[in-house]
């Protein structure tokens, strides 16, 4: 009889009956401006990590963050008018036990998350795009999350004995963290250890979904990968140091070079057998960047000047990986600012001192740049070389490379 990993539920009635998911033969063991610290997360020691971004104010992701300080009981929830609308429609609900997950997997296999999800039921709540879990290791799983949303649902996990890390691309939803509820944010970074956590999509509308897990083994983050527990804010120090699980949720914007991270980890096209390999150095990157950024979180419990200054260094060092980043696609100047949390002035006299150019200027010699190399390669044609290097019209990509280097591209490539 082939080994039951999960389960589902199926609607009766008013309610949603939950099947519980197991493993019978395993053995019983357990907006971009966030990227710059810019949101206040209803925690004071965090607060004195994370400064406070104006412009972060008006996204929706931003203010569902803040309501009720972007935590509330359990049953204050349930009271809201969108939880009792919500009730109305009875919820897809799922068990999912990741650790017994990562022990069926093996460190080295993977498993769509369609097949765990829908193995009792042919209930679709969700259209997966990349959706799927692969064993990293022993020690770390990797849940790649793509998908939309497409009527109520809900996940239970279980994963006693380890840290789960949720970096939050895009996407809406709550967590119950032991009664603790707290909301998503994009461009957000949860971390929790509690054995048990619930994530509801309370909502029929549809949403993209984009994130990454990482369920990482609590000693391993500790022991191996070097985490020093005295840099996190002290409420937060039990979820690495606490064998049981704690309440505590670990909230922080997404640093900014862990963002490229997610976006090769979602966006990936490889095939097998070296997309499994790609995405384990991937995954493993991705936890080890985040402990930088953790054990660095003490060191920045500065004087506000020193913040300040700190925190300007980040968004303009996001500003320029975004630009570099998304030159197929490139933003205007304010656009770019507003992602980053800063205003057109802010950014442009920031770029001046940092680089010597202006934004639209770094911009022309990134594209340029990108453009003279894929040149030298021969791998596409000039065409295609125009459009990679972000421009829709050929004869106006030719007056820019020409202004930048002198010469033509068609010169250039002989």
């Amino acid at each position: 009889m082939q080994s039951s990993l999960w389960g589902a539920a199926t609607k009766k009635g008013s309610s949603a009956v939950r099947k519980t998911a197991i493993l019978h033969d395993a053995p019983d063991i357990r907006t971009d401006v966030s990227a710059i610290y810019g949101h206040r997360y209803a925690d004071p020691e965090i607060d004195a990590v994370c400064a406070a971004q104006p412009s972060a104010e008006d996204s929706p992701a931003a203010q569902m963050l803040r309501s009720d300080d972007g935590l509330e009981s359990a049953a204050e929830a349930d009271n809201t008018p969108s939880h009792r609308a919500a009730s109305l429609v009875a919820p897809i609900a799922f068990d999912v036990d990741l650790g017994a997950l990562l022990r069926k997997l093996d460190g080295m296999s993977k498993i769509d998350a369609d097949e765990v999800y829908h193995s009792a039921t042919n209930q679709h709540p969700y259209a997966s795009h990349n959706h799927h879990f692969l064993g990293v290791n022993d020690n770390i799983l990797l849940y790649a999350q793509n998908y939309t949303v497409t009527a109520p649902f809900s996940v239970r996990y279980v994963r006693e004995g380890m840290v789960f890390m949720q970096y939050i691309k895009t996407g809406i939803y709550s967590r119950n963290t032991g009664g603790m509820i707290t909301k998503s944010c994009d461009w957000s970074l949860q971390i929790t250890n509690y054995p048990e956590v619930s994530i509801d999509f309370p909502s029929a509308q549809r949403q993209q979904i984009e994130a990454v897990g990482l369920l990482v083994r609590r000693e391993f983050i500790v022991e191996v990968l070097g985490l020093d527990v005295h840099n996190i804010p002290k409420s937060k120090q039990s979820i690495f140091t606490s064998p049981d699980g704690a309440r505590a949720v670990l909230q922080i914007p997404t640093p900014h070079d862990c963002m490229a991270i997610l976006d090769d980890i979602l966006d990936c096209r490889l095939t097998e057998p070296l997309r499994g390999s790609y995405l384990r150095a991937k995954a493993v990157e991705l936890a080890c960047m985040t402990v930088i950024h953790l054990n660095a979180l003490g060191s920045r419990q500065n004087s506000p000047q020193k913040q300040s200054e700190q925190r300007l260094s980040r968004q303009l060092a996001a500003a320029a990986e975004i630009s570099q980043r998304e030159l197929h696609r490139p933003l205007r100047v304010a656009d770019l600012a507003a992602r980053v949390g800063l205003n057109r002035n802010q950014l442009t006299e920031g770029f001046a001192r940092e680089y010597g150019l202006t934004p639209h200027q770094y911009l022309i010699k990134q594209r340029m740049e990108r453009a003279q190399a894929l040149i030298e390669s021969r791998s596409m044609n000039l065409p295609e070389i125009a459009t990679a290097s972000g421009y829709t019209n050929y004869a106006a990509f030719s007056r820019a490379f020409s202004d930048y280097s002198g010469i033509s591209p068609s010169r250039y490539r002989k």
